[in-house]
């Protein structure tokens, strides 16, 4: 069983969590028309308190 540890996203996780944001949406993202892109500012977010 692999060991698992939760923290905060910090700024050099910015692109990888983009990068799974966008392929969770990616089957939605095809059918629906008027989804938000979810990765637009991974960056930005990370970077709110």
């Amino acid at each position: 069983m692999t060991n698992w540890t939760i923290r905060r996203a910090e700024q050099r996780d910015a692109y990888a969590l983009a990068a799974c944001l966008d392929a969770a949406y990616a089957g939605y993202a095809a059918r629906i028309t008027d989804l938000p892109a979810m990765s637009e500012d991974c960056a930005g977010e990370i970077a709110r308190p």
